[in-house]
């Protein structure tokens, strides 16, 4: 696939944006090392692509920061959710 190209099979962008919100996730954690950082620059090093996508991912996590640090309403169990959580899993 050349660089310029931004048109790829849905499952390789797929792969690209699980991949990037792994990154996300783990770098957000106090626990990432040094060398979870090198792989991380090395694997964003990979692709324009890469890299494209731990933007629009890192973007979405310091939004979805922001709104749980700002909102005043919390989650409401209501019986009938009760309920279903604890019924047996439907099976296909």
């Amino acid at each position: 696939m050349a660089e310029g190209n931004n048109i790829l099979p849905l499952p390789q962008s797929a792969r690209i944006e699980a991949e990037a919100a792994a990154w996300v996730a783990r770098l957000d954690r106090d626990e990432a090392s040094e060398s979870d950082r090198i792989a991380f620059q090395a694997w964003c090093g990979m692709s324009e692509l890469h890299r494209q996508a731990v933007e629009r991912l890192s973007s979405l996590w310091t939004d979805l920061d922001r709104l749980r640090g700002s909102s005043s309403i919390e989650p409401r169990v209501t019986p009938s959710s009760e309920s279903l959580a604890k019924q047996a899993p439907l099976q296909p």
